[in-house]
């Protein structure tokens, strides 16, 4: 990295380090400072729901399907048990 660069992270030990001056001008670190915190700065990427939900709406529309049924075949047989009682 060039002595800019170095410069800029501000905690930089020159001292162990060793410039390339013939070539590439540029500052080699064979020790580094590393500062570790312990700070959340990310959250886990989200993609949705489970998808539980739709069973519950297709179990819905089920029950609902068969309880008509169930109410129209009622209807229809308590009007033939009628018309058979009456004649």
């Amino acid at each position: 990295m060039t002595n800019q660069e170095a410069s800029e992270y501000g905690n930089v030990d020159f001292t162990t380090a060793k410039e390339d001056v013939g070539y590439s001008g540029k500052w080699y670190f064979y020790e580094c400072l590393y500062e570790i915190t312990n700070n959340a700065t990310f959250k886990m990427p989200m993609t949705g729901d489970d998808g539980k939900w739709k069973y519950g709406f297709i179990g819905l529309g089920i029950v609902m399907a068969i309880s008509a049924g169930f109410v129209i075949c009622n209807t229809k047989n308590k009007k033939a048990k009628k018309r058979k009682h009456k004649k």
